[in-house]
Order: C-alpha cells, then structure tokens, then sequence
C-alpha cells in the first residue's frame, strides 16, 4: 500500500514493517529523502496507511493480540514519519483485525474496517464492523465515536467515500457485497441507507473506486 501527502510518497513495507519514503520530483520522478527504509515502533503486520498532508495513520493487525492497533504520525522533514505524542492506541474493544482506513474528505473523521475473527462477539460466527473515530485538529489524537462500531458484510477490504461527502461504500470480500452507509457530516456516526444497504457484488469483491458525486 501506499499514500500520498503533498511532496511525499509513503510506502509500506511488508517483509520488515517499515515505511519507504520517497520525494516526488518533477515530471513525477521519485527518490529515496535520505533513507530508504523507517521501521514503525512496534507494528507486527501494517495493513493500511491514510492520512492527509498533517497527519498519516496506519493501522496494524498486531497478530500477538489480534486486537489491532492504530499508529498516528505527522511528516516530518524528508518525508519521515513522526509519532504523534500519546497517539498509539488500541482498536476498540470487540473490533479485531483492522484491514483498511480511510481519512474522510473533511479530515474530522477517521474510519477502520475490521475483519475481526471467529471468536469475537458469538464463538464459531464471525464479525466484521467499521469503527469511527474523531480526529484532534490540533494533536492528531483520535477519539472513538459512541455510536461505533457499525455492522458490515463479512470480509471488509476497502471502503470510499463519494465526492459530495454524504456516503461511504464498503467492498466485502468473503460474501461478494457492497455496504453503503450515510455520513452525519456534524458528528461522523454512520447510518444506513433509505432504501437499504446491502448490494450483491459480482464474484468475491476485493476494492472499488468512485467516479463523480453521488445524487
């Protein structure tokens, strides 16, 4: 996976957990900004990185606990990663396995998808959910919402927001479904749609993209 925020390309690096990162130059030319690789604390398994051009947070399987943690960063010089004080946490409690984040266009919310395991919630039944959370304008720290976590199909692995900040889709993977969502653009809780939120994907569904506002 990889994020761009402003000059930077920020890559994830699987085999070691460390992040690449890269200047962008002109004609969009990359280069190494001094090193080559940054090792992430204490991260065990990243699974994604998102962010805006202040702060960049990637999530964490963490496969000691299956819990799953969320690491806050800010861009310091030469596109390094700087954690943010005190921002280190752990997912919310009966959220397991965060596979993916997204930073929604407002940069006030930040929200997680959870692929959990079989012995969350009711054994031999898994539980996947999307966790929200209030991102401090100022710290960078992140808040989890009341009302979250909010149910979605089995398997989640990539979610979008639309570009008129009103909706958010969800692609799960393990039952070939698309799960849409209503946006609160005052307190980020999520809802369900008026007309239902679950639509048959074709075949296993793995991501998915926007084209154009929503109406």
């Amino acid at each position: 996976m990889m994020k761009t925020a402003g000059s930077c390309l920020l890559t994830v690096n699987s085999a070691d957990q460390s992040i690449s990162p890269y200047s962008i130059g002109s004609g969009g030319q990359l280069d190494y900004t001094g090193t080559q690789r940054q090792l992430i604390g204490s991260a065990q398994s990243i699974s994604s990185i998102n962010g805006s051009g202040s702060y960049i947070y990637l999530t964490d399987t963490d496969k000691g606990t299956d819990a799953g943690r969320i690491f806050p960063n800010t861009i310091g010089s030469a596109c390094s990663l700087n954690p943010v004080t005190g921002g280190t946490l752990v997912q919310a409690a009966g959220t397991y396995n965060p596979t993916y984040s997204l930073l929604d266009n407002s940069g006030k919310y930040l929200y997680v998808l959870n692929q959990s395991n079989t012995n969350t919630v009711t054994p031999g039944q898994s539980y996947s959910s999307i966790t929200a959370y209030t991102v401090n304008a100022v710290t960078g720290q992140l808040q989890v919402l009341s009302g979250s976590p909010y149910s979605v199909g089995s398997g989640p692995v990539c979610m979008v927001e639309d570009s008129s900040n009103q909706y958010m889709y969800v692609s799960n993977h393990n039952d070939g479904t698309i799960t849409g969502k209503v946006i609160d653009p005052t307190t980020g809780d999520l809802s369900t749609l008026s007309r239902g939120s679950t639509f048959t994907a074709t075949g296993e569904a793995s991501c998915l993209v926007l084209s154009g506002a929503v109406s």
